[in-house]
């Protein structure tokens, strides 16, 4: 109640925006500015907080895993 719908792990979203370890560390420690991302830090290790971007990133197309991170200002 009072949450937005999750935004999607596919390349529509802006996730791809940001390397990989930016995108785990978010996982691990979480969003301070909103509740919807508490941190999984102690649920999840490093390793499985890669795999799950691993996962993430099987949704995208190689055209935008070659813009991801910083990449993504030049190349769209």
């Amino acid at each position: 109640p009072g949450y937005l719908t999750a935004m999607p792990l596919d390349e529509t979203s802006h996730a791809w925006h940001h390397s990989d370890e930016q995108l785990v560390e978010t996982i691990l420690e979480g969003l301070q500015r909103t509740d919807r991302m508490p941190p999984r830090k102690g649920l999840l290790s490093r390793s499985e907080a890669h795999q799950l971007v691993a996962y993430i990133k099987s949704l995208w197309s190689p055209r935008i895993i070659a813009c991801q991170g910083p990449a993504h200002m030049s190349c769209m």
